[in-house]
């Protein structure tokens, strides 16, 4: 079943690809979407990459060329945290953004980063899809004008580092781990007794090629994508949590667009996510973890020692969440997407 929706997925991927970039030659734009992410841009290169090519190449499809996608790929527009603020305040139109950089301006999203509790990359797209997020919308909607077009998964976050084999929590202790800026990633690294260091997507190849930090935590396809595998020398596939990544819109704008454009826009979220959940699976379980093993020396941790992993990381996590959505929400979370296996 699982070949059968990626094989789907990626056929619905190069259909959008082929989508002619607008309605009708020569149209004239009515409304200008600036979308940022902090990727290299191309199709198959990244998942942000993937999303951006799909979303443009519908939305200007089925408006005629009337509502243009302008792309601003590699950081140009700053970095996750900022693009978040820039949608938000207006400045652009949308921002491909992490789960950690959302749960600064929407608190409850912090819940997309509990450690071990999606079993799956298509997890977090089932929950964002439920009534429960629906919820969780439009409470972003009101708190942030910030209108959540879509979300989904993109890999399971691993340990790299540069000292030495990590095939137990008690191996990660003393080390400094990049970190994304977010409590729950910080208090999931200081349960193994490692020093959590926020560092921004687009400054950590440099800070772990000069020996600022000793590691990272990230799905392969992250790897591969900002070549952070030139600059590791071990990984360890423990799997702590998957990566989980939204698409936000700004509100005032996404009201401005008549009903068919808005239609347009939530088709064509909807198939970028696909879109980029399935190139994350064929990167993340193939191509992508080959070309790290010609790099890295990789571990798979034992059952026993995934266990330790879990008693580790998992509860600083769940109590960094709760203390900020209450333990009430973190609760109906996971009964929301128990509800949904």
């Amino acid at each position: 079943m699982r070949r059968i929706m990626v094989i789907v997925v990626c056929a619905m991927f190069f259909v959008a690809l082929w989508l002619p970039g607008t309605g009708s030659a020569g149209t004239k734009a009515d409304f200008v979407i600036k979308l940022g992410h902090t990727a290299t841009e191309g199709a198959f290169t990244s998942i942000e990459g993937a999303f951006s090519s799909v979303f443009k190449g519908i939305v200007e499809a089925k408006t005629g060329g009337k509502v243009s996608v302008e792309i601003y790929p590699s950081g140009q527009l700053g970095g996750q945290r900022e693009l978040a603020e820039s949608a938000k305040l207006g400045n652009i139109e949308v921002g491909f953004v992490s789960d950690a950089a959302l749960s600064g301006f929407v608190s409850k999203v912090m819940v997309f980063s509990m450690p071990y509790f999606f079993e799956d990359t298509f997890d977090p797209y089932r929950l964002f899809n439920s009534p429960w997020g629906k919820e969780l919308n439009q409470e972003s909607i009101k708190s942030t004008n910030l209108r959540i077009l879509t979300a989904g998964g993109f890999g399971f976050r691993s340990l790299t580092n540069n000292k030495k084999p990590i095939h137990s929590p008690a191996d990660a202790a003393g080390l400094k781990i990049r970190v994304m800026e977010s409590p729950v990633p910080v208090a999931m690294i200081k349960g193994l007794g490692a020093n959590p260091t926020p560092i921004s997507i687009t400054e950590l190849y440099t800070s772990l090629q000069q020996g600022v930090i000793d590691g990272q935590e990230n799905p392969p396809i992250v790897l591969t994508t900002y070549k952070l595998h030139e600059v590791q020398k071990y990984m360890t596939l423990n799997r702590h949590q998957l990566g989980t990544a939204l698409v936000v819109m700004n509100e005032k704008f996404y009201q401005k667009l008549p009903k068919a454009y808005q239609a347009a826009v939530d088709e064509a979220a909807d198939a970028g996510a696909k879109a980029w959940m399935g190139l994350a699976i064929i990167i993340n379980e193939g191509e992508g973890l080959k070309t790290i093993g010609q790099k890295l020396e990789i571990y798979s941790p034992t059952p026993a020692e995934m266990s330790e992993f879990k008693a580790k990381m998992q509860p600083m996590a769940e109590k960094a969440i709760a203390e900020k959505v209450g333990e009430e929400f973190v609760k109906r979370s996971m009964e929301a997407m128990k509800r949904l296996r």
